[in-house]
């Protein structure tokens, strides 16, 4: 009889029983389980208990006031030697206007879609364009992210509990990363997006509003509502309006292309114009029938546009006027972005279309959309031959043939503290849990059990089913063009977000893994019905792409046949590394480690409990769990053998 149990925690599942006993199930207490899910958890970022792990960081950068308006004196400051320098199209450019619906309208650019089919949890509040001016992302107050274009998904604290909400977004030179600022000027960077520092958890006289990047990415800019200007990085202090009285409010910024100076908006349409940024205009002398809302600027930085709430555009320097939005009581515009001229847009609005995002995953098939593409069912045969090599190469991230150990939580003494019980001392390897027994919490001694586990250290984290509400987390993501047809992108985006979550608070820790195990067991409640299956492989496959797209390798614990009650023998694309429990021993006869890593490379049935090939997913197996033989492992820890080269 064996006896499976979740990295580092007890009995979970017994072979030739079916019956789930106590152990790691008593430990283990899901946040979440189907439609049962907290009800917390429904509709908004803002109830979900998930510290955000950048916003709690202390700038060591001073904060700007100065009372100079004019800076006579040019800033130097240290250059890139990568700095990516934007090109400057032959033909004037185009602009979108976005409004708090998600609908964009574009104006002598193309057209790339937006939101205006997607009910949205929380309103968007700002858009920043792709270097070469053919994508844009859109960002929620909530923090979700949406992409447009050639803009790509790189992360979002859709889901995290944030202090303050998101005010603004600013990209990277490559566009391969972006930093998101919240009105205490807490700062969330993602994909290359470096931190530099943050307001976050100190006194601010006024909110902040907006965020400029310099063209290096080396630093950025925050505004206040009172013209303060915070730097951070190499960005350079120019100027502000902190001290001084301001008939309106600073409403945004923008950034001269060689990031030695800067403009700011004020409510009424008044230019602050600071280091080499030069004075093209403004509104400031007229009566608005509505308030400025944002400003764009051209690419070489000779002009601007200045856009109302109600959509009307005001052009200043060599920006070309190619026309306002349409007044919309019901959705006020927020923000525009600049984009290259379009010989095939025509001025005025676009069509309304659901988002394309570039990013292209394998989602399996969903019997609830129209809209998805369906795939043929994969029948996994019940054979013993060897079907995979075994792992070699330099992808294989462990010392081969030898015991390592993995730890989390249940580890932590006492638990929920920061402190780690005994030990073994020098592992060859250790596996370390990022959470603390629910997809929306972390280990509290992740930091003294990174430190136990040496330089051969890997990651694991918990996923669970989504709660099929439509949280941010679902809707928005790489999927959120189908989230709104399909209950599958609705889970894969779920999984992508959440595994984007760890992944950032790993990062945050200084560490950059190679390997991550998502953990995928019976125990944490996923409904296994005909129709829910599709979509728990959906959330998976989240899970590894977002994985994946970090530049790491994911792997899957599990069983062959949780693994087919969870997910229908779902086989991910790319033969995922596999990480088998249930072994007795290290050594001697079929239940042992080693046995494991060959009967792993066949897949198991999971019509059945005594298969005598035990692998899925279509993967390989990397590691094996042991000490399944009753006996207590070394100071309550798993062992786990690393299959290598064995044969």
């Amino acid at each position: 009889m064996k006896v499976w149990r979740g990295p580092g925690c007890g009995p979970v599942f017994k072979q030739g029983s079916g019956r789930r006993l106590a152990g790691c199930l008593v430990c283990v207490v899901t946040a979440f389980g189907g439609a049962g899910m907290q009800s917390a958890f429904a509709t908004t970022s803002t109830t979900v208990a998930h510290a955000s792990t950048t916003l709690a960081r202390t700038s060591t950068s001073a904060a700007h006031t100065s009372t100079t308006v004019a800076h006579t004196g040019k800033t130097v400051r240290p250059k890139s030697t990568t700095t990516t320098t934007r090109p400057v199209p032959s033909l004037p450019p185009g602009y979108w206007v976005v409004r708090a619906d998600g609908t964009v309208e574009n104006f002598g650019t193309a057209s790339l879609g937006d939101l205006g089919n997607v009910k949205l949890n929380r309103p968007i509040v700002s858009a920043a364009a792709t270097p070469d001016g053919r994508g844009y992302w859109l960002v929620a107050s909530n923090g979700g992210v949406f992409c447009f274009g050639d803009a790509t998904f790189h992360g979002s604290p859709g889901g995290l509990r944030l202090n303050s909400p998101i005010v603004g977004i600013a990209p990277t030179p490559d566009g391969g990363g972006y930093w998101l600022v919240a009105a205490d000027g807490g700062i969330f960077n993602y994909g290359d997006a470096r931190f530099f520092g943050s307001m976050g958890g100190r006194h601010l006289n006024k909110r902040i509003v907006g965020i400029a990047a310099t063209p290096d990415g080396g630093g950025y800019w925050l505004v206040a509502t009172d013209g303060g200007i915070f730097a951070f990085g190499d960005a350079p202090f120019l100027g502000s309006r902190g001290p001084d009285h301001l008939n309106k409010p600073i409403v945004g910024m923008a950034a001269t292309p060689d990031g030695d100076g800067y403009w700011l908006v004020a409510s009424d349409g008044g230019i602050f114009a600071y280091g080499d940024a030069s004075f093209h205009g403004s509104t400031g002398s007229r009566k608005l029938p509505s308030p400025i809302v944002g400003i764009a600027v051209t690419p070489d930085g000779k002009g601007y546009w200045l856009v109302e709430k109600n959509g009307t555009l005001f052009s200043f320097g060599n920006a070309p006027d190619r026309g306002s939005a349409t007044a919309k009581a019901a959705a006020k515009v927020v923000a525009m972005a600049v984009g290259p001229a379009s010989g095939t847009s025509t001025t005025g609005p676009s069509v309304s279309t659901l988002p394309s995002t570039t990013t292209t995953t394998s989602v399996p098939p969903t019997t609830t959309s129209s809209t998805t593409t369906t795939t043929t069912t994969t029948t996994v045969p019940t054979t013993t031959s060897t079907t995979q090599p075994l792992p070699e190469g330099p992808n294989y991230p462990y010392p081969a043939q030898v015991t390592g150990y993995d730890v989390s939580w249940p580890q932590c003494s006492p638990h929920g503290s920061g402190k780690v019980q005994t030990l073994p001392v020098g592992p060859a390897f250790g596996v370390v849990g990022v959470n603390n027994g629910k997809i929306n919490g972390f280990d509290t001694c992740f930091t003294a059990e990174i430190a136990w586990a040496g330089i051969n250290r890997s990651m694991y984290i918990i996923m669970e089913p989504a709660p099929g509400d439509d949280p941010v987390q679902e809707t928005s993501g790489p999927d959120a063009s189908c989230a709104k047809t399909s209950n599958a992108c609705l889970g894969y985006d779920w999984g992508y977000n959440y595994a984007m979550a760890d992944l950032a608070f790993v990062k945050a820790a200084g560490l950059d893994p190679k390997m991550w195990w998502v953990d995928v067991e019976i125990g944490e409640q996923w409904p296994t019905t005909s129709a829910d299956k599709p979509v728990n492989a959906a959330i998976i496959q989240g899970a590894l792409d977002a994985i994946k797209d970090a530049g790491h390798i994911g792997g899957v614990y599990s069983t062959w046949f949780q693994w087919g009650e969870i997910t229908g023998s779902y086989i991910p694309p790319g033969s995922p590394p596999l990480w088998v429990p249930g072994a007795d021993t290290l050594t001697g006869g079929d239940f042992s480690a080693q046995s494991f890593c060959q009967r792993a490379l066949s897949p198991g049935d999971p019509s059945t409990l005594a298969s005598a090939s035990i692998g899925f997913a279509g993967g390989v197996p990397w590691l094996v769990q042991y000490g399944y033989d009753g006996a207590t492992p070394p100071d309550g820890v798993d062992p786990d053998y690393s299959c290598g080269l064995v044969n």
